[in-house]
């Protein structure tokens, strides 16, 4: 009887998320025509995850881009977060922002910001070799200019440092921490943020698998904070055998002047959680 039912639960699972493409693209803001590039492109992905097809790279051509991923569950997660959620969706009148890209993974985050922002200049850090290498080729071959890029690991202090993946590269989840990386350790390059803000940055955006509390402890010890208007921060909170931190961090940035929104889902007491922290500067209260 237990058996049936975690059947059952995981088919109505199944239908429920692919129900859920439709609304979410035909809801979004781009074109009919590009709705439906965009919805042929998450059900073959979808279709792919659920079949476990296993290809190693995997080549789209969707909304006029060519997008290249290792297998399709990232893909999906990234091309709903992203592009239909609009999750880095940010308020400037700027025709030529300033973005650095910390975590950029296979570059859709700099896709959506040079769609949205063509002359935009952008700064993108990578520290997974593999992952970096599909980053570059999308890039290349969607023929995307104004980004530097660097396959770098951030952190709050400069030299090699050890850095921990899975073997699986569709997960594509990389980390300075083993907890949250997985069991495969590399060494990389690591560097500060600090060093790379020399002008004002109208987006940070933080996507580095535990490592923001290091690189936020740079900012303020360079006294780099304040010369960002905007952060979007994946939160990496209850990773197992670490410290959270997150009251500390969020003290740290509102004692900076900031204000800060958040997002997160909850399911089991003292589970891992990914929190997404909108953070932006408070006005003058003079």
């Amino acid at each position: 009887m237990g058996t049936i039912r975690l059947l059952m639960r995981k088919i109505k699972n199944a239908i429920t998320q692919f129900i859920e493409i439709f609304p979410l693209t035909f809801g979004s803001q781009f074109t009919t025509s590009e709705k439906l590039s965009l919805l042929r492109a998450l059900i073959w992905c979808y279709f792919g995850v659920k079949l476990k097809i296993k290809k190693e790279v995997i080549t789209l051509e969707l909304i006029g881009m060519r997008i290249s991923s290792y297998g399709y569950f990232n893909l999906l997660h990234q091309l709903k977060e992203i592009f239909l959620m609009g999750e880095y969706q940010i308020s400037t009148t700027k025709k030529s922002p300033v973005i650095i890209d910390c975590g950029a993974n296979i570059g859709l985050s700099i896709l959506y910001f040079k769609r949205k922002y063509p002359n935009s200049k952008i700064i993108a850090f990578e520290p997974n070799p593999s992952v970096f290498n599909i980053l570059r080729l999308n890039l290349e071959q969607n023929h995307i200019q104004g980004v530097e890029l660097y396959n770098y690991c951030l952190s709050d202090s400069e030299g090699e440092i050890e850095f921990f993946v899975n073997e699986n590269l569709g997960t594509m989840v990389g980390s300075v921490l083993e907890e949250r990386g997985g069991n495969k350790k590399l060494k990389v390059k690591a560097v500060r943020l600090s060093s790379y803000i020399t002008e004002e940055v109208d987006l940070v955006k933080m996507d580095i698998e535990g490592a923001e509390i290091n690189v936020l402890d740079d900012l303020k010890r360079n006294g780099k904070l304040n010369s960002v208007n905007t952060y979007l921060i994946e939160f990496h909170h209850n990773i197992p055998g670490q410290l959270s931190g997150l009251g500390r961090f969020i003290q740290d940035l509102e004692e900076n002047n900031f204000g800060v929104s958040l997002r997160s889902g909850f399911h089991n007491q003292g589970e891992f959680q990914d929190v997404f922290l909108r953070i932006f500067k408070n006005r003058d209260t003079d």
